[in-house]
């Protein structure tokens, strides 16, 4: 390990050099390098903005680099322009191109060829948590980061030049998280929440409301845990929820976060998006009933809808105290039934469409998290990226 350590640090001094040498090469305003979670999937507030780009400014180029053999294959048989991000065509493109669109960290694109450029943050949700340099449980050691950011610039995470806010509510927490001013906050609202203005119905939705005649539908989304999420949502339990779900013509979407790697088999009533091949869950995210979750951003991109949410924070003593903090405390900023196990969810879907004392509880709520949301975040963003 200690090897590695010395290889990679003695590559990044060779590296220097070349880094401030790239500010003397013209870069295009015509060529923009997208990427996405580590460059792993083609997903998220980058793949929607890329997919707008390309469809409304055929004047522009746009380019998707990913890390996935599997994406470009996938991406190049549609006729995308698609580059492995190490590749001589990938950091090419990287080092003629002025503008960089990511939504999860810099490994989206090729980090090392960069400088001239300018870095767009779309980030992947509204934060309930603390990420970036407010999350004091994972965190870099504040020496290092010095040294990355003044002398290894390439490797630094936070030296973005503008992000990406939903709400005005989160815009100091974006500064401080991610070291900007207010001035480098776009304030647009997420692109891939364009999608819920639209009437666009995905082909697994019809198939599930065929085939269980129009049921009830929810979905479920655990946020990361670097603690095993097996042992506090998918567990034995799973087979008597399938037995109410069934009873109750209920079925419940799952999809575990990206970097849980955890999931459920699929029984009658319970069915795992990942098991369809669905790596983007905005796809169908607002054509789901209801929302169940913990501390996800999807809380917040599913309060577009203004349909029933049911919260599930089974661990959230233990998850705020060794796991991360939230920026909220999470009793004032809930618009549903707080549950502490699935007896107590089962109880809150029973009261489904009998009664809503959460309603006006929504409406407020979604206009606090997602003012900045109407439809048109990815025409906005474009025209700032234009003009920047």
């Amino acid at each position: 390990m200690k090897f590695k350590i010395i290889v990679k640090y003695f590559f990044n001094l060779f590296f220097v050099p070349i880094w401030y040498l790239q500010k003397i090469i013209p870069r295009s305003k015509k060529v923009l390098i997208f990427g996405g979670w580590s460059g792993l999937k083609y997903a998220d507030n980058s793949k929607y903005l890329f997919e707008y780009i390309k469809s409304e400014n055929k004047e522009l180029r746009c380019i998707w680099l990913t890390r996935n053999k599997k994406i470009l294959k996938k991406l190049n048989h549609l006729n995308i322009e698609c580059y492995l991000i190490n590749s001589f065509r990938g950091i090419w493109f990287s080092l003629i191109s002025k503008n960089f669109i990511i939504c999860s960290t810099k490994k989206d694109i090729n980090s090392y060829f960069t400088n001239g450029g300018k870095i767009y943050q779309l980030w992947h949700g509204a934060p309930m948590k603390k990420i970036g340099l407010d999350d004091n449980f994972t965190k870099s050691n504040s020496i290092l980061n010095i040294i990355k950011k003044f002398v290894f610039p390439f490797t630094y995470e936070y030296n973005y030049n503008f992000t990406l806010s939903t709400s005005e509510i989160f815009n100091d927490y974006l500064c401080s998280a991610f070291d900007l001013n207010q001035n480098q906050i776009m304030k647009f609202g997420y692109p891939r929440n364009d999608q819920y203005f639209k009437n666009k119905k995905h082909a697994l939705v019809e198939k599930i409301d065929k085939n269980y005649n129009n049921p009830l539908k929810l979905i479920f989304l655990p946020t990361y845990r670097k603690y095993s999420i097996n042992k506090i949502f998918f567990n034995e339990e799973f087979y008597t929820l399938n037995k109410f779900f069934k009873k109750n013509n209920v079925v419940l979407f799952t999809k575990t976060h990206f970097e849980n790697n955890s999931s459920t088999k699929n029984y009658s009533n319970i069915i795992n998006l990942d098991n369809f091949n669905i790596l983007d869950l905005n796809e169908v995210l607002f054509e789901m009933d209801v929302l169940l979750t913990d501390f996800s951003g999807a809380y917040f991109d599913f309060l577009l809808t203004e349909k029933p949410i049911i919260f599930t924070p089974f661990d959230l003593t233990k998850y705020v105290n060794y796991e991360r903090e939230l920026y909220f405390k999470y009793d004032d900023i809930v618009a549903g039934p707080i549950t502490k196990n699935w007896n107590e969810v089962k109880e809150q879907i029973s009261k489904l469409g009998k009664s809503d004392m959460f309603k006006n509880s929504r409406k407020l709520m979604n206009h606090k998290f997602n003012s900045y949301n109407n439809g048109n975040s990815s025409k906005h963003i474009c025209e700032f990226i234009l003009k920047s």
